[in-house]
């Protein structure tokens, strides 16, 4: 490690691998059962997350 950097450590606790275990499972289980609805929230959570990018970019270069 270079001088002066300092790791940061992260802990997941059981509550939170257990909501994510969960929630994976049940997008997983979504998807295969019923593969239009899957393919529908995976494609609108994807255009959301390049919107949220697509405006920070924006709002970026704006301030530039």
């Amino acid at each position: 490690m270079a001088v002066g950097l300092t790791a940061k450590r992260t802990v997941m606790s059981i509550l939170e691998l257990t909501k994510a275990t969960v929630t994976c499972g049940g997008l997983a289980f979504v998807t295969y059962s019923f593969p239009v609805v899957g393919q529908i929230l995976i494609i609108g959570c994807l255009t959301l997350l390049w919107l949220a990018y697509a405006r920070k970019t924006i709002a970026s270069f704006l301030r530039k």
